[in-house]
């Protein structure tokens, strides 16, 4: 599954600079994307950790 994570994030970031052009954008376009690359990171962390403290879901 790591492996998969790793694959699908190289992907994101070859379309994300070359095929919309973030790398040669204006600053504001870097904010915004790191705006929501953290947001979605604190989304996901939030969920995991949902997922780990619940106990109907924990795994044993």
């Amino acid at each position: 599954m790591v492996v998969a994570l790793a694959i699908a994030f190289s992907k994101i970031a070859l379309v994300a600079l070359f095929v919309m052009h973030v790398r040669y954008s204006l600053h504001c376009v870097h904010w915004a994307l790191n705006a929501g690359i953290f947001w979605l990171g604190s989304m996901m962390l939030r969920t995991m950790s949902n997922g780990l403290t619940h106990e109907k879901w924990r795994i044993e």
